[in-house]
């Protein structure tokens, strides 16, 4: 398990008690995979006493860019999408995302949703649906900002109990390859914090 206090600076925290970061990630065993339908569930909880108490999850998919595969043989930032995949892991959550891995490891972020709708205006009805980074650029989002999102700002994620035990991979429907578990403690929120008064205001 790790902790981390990083997430001070993605939020508005406030010292004393800096909020508490822990991750633990788990392997979905291979008895599971024949119904593993994303790469990553995620689940987080948030505790700020007297503020906030929440827990939400949400599935995954990762994908490297052809860039990255040998087999390719091509630099391009484009991504191989399995529609039958991408309809299975929509059905499980709304807000489900895909992870696109760039040449140069960098991370872009784009929901699934907005995937599909690439899906569904293409002419070519194949199995695999190809996306560059050219028809994600307006959408995608760094990492970095997926996950202050997700933890901080609740715009990601269900707490519906379905999407959780997707996420938590205790369906029987889907069960993601890795569960990756983060807990947030914010032992004081800015709010708490001492005011001045101004007169007039």
């Amino acid at each position: 398990m790790q902790h981390s206090t990083d997430a001070a600076a993605a939020g508005r925290w406030a010292p004393p008690g800096e909020p508490q970061v822990e991750m633990a990630g788990r392997q979905v065993p291979k008895k599971e995979e024949a119904t593993t339908g994303a790469d990553l569930g995620i689940v987080v909880d948030v505790d700020a006493p007297g503020h906030l108490a929440v827990r939400v999850g949400d599935l995954v998919q990762i994908k490297k860019a052809h860039a990255l595969i040998p087999s390719r043989r091509t630099n391009r930032n484009a991504w191989t999408i399995d529609r039958d995949q991408l309809h299975d892991l929509l059905r499980h959550s709304a807000t489900a995302v895909y992870w696109l891995i760039l040449d140069d490891g960098d991370v872009l972020v784009v929901p699934a949703k907005y995937i599909a709708a690439l899906s569904n205006a293409a002419t070519r009805r194949s199995p695999h649906l190809t996306v560059d980074r050219t028809s994600v650029r307006h959408t995608a989002v760094p990492l970095a900002h997926y996950l202050t999102d997700l933890v901080t700002g609740l715009w990601l994620g269900s707490n519906d109990e379905a999407v959780l035990a997707a996420a938590e991979g205790n369906s029987p429907s889907v069960r993601p390859r890795h569960v990756l578990g983060i807990n947030v403690t914010v032992p004081r929120l800015l709010d708490d914090a001492p005011r001045r008064t101004t007169d007039g205001l």
